[in-house]
């Protein structure tokens, strides 16, 4: 069994007590989510943070905070019988 392994960032962008979401309509994760994507091989997580609020909302973070880390393991049931495992890491911008 082969296993692939996906890195991801959520990035909490907090001011006078509100969140910023964005309202995504164009791909699976549509509706109001937090900045964030996947994090692309050699960057780091925080890298890959920067990059995303810039991209989706062109913020510049000036203050990352790590706030939590999850691993998500989902067995997919698929030709080649791989499984996927998912690492979300949560920065809080404040």
């Amino acid at each position: 069994m082969t296993e692939k392994i996906k890195n991801w960032v959520n990035i909490c962008v907090l001011k006078n007590q509100e969140i910023l979401l964005l309202n995504r309509q164009h791909d699976n994760f549509s509706g109001w989510i937090p900045p964030g994507g996947k994090v692309e091989f050699p960057e780091s997580f925080f890298e890959a943070a920067l990059r995303e609020l810039k991209e989706e909302t062109g913020l510049t973070a000036l203050n990352l905070e790590l706030r939590e880390f999850q691993a998500l393991l989902i067995q997919l049931v698929m030709r080649d019988l791989s499984s996927m495992t998912f690492y979300v890491l949560s920065l809080l911008v404040n």
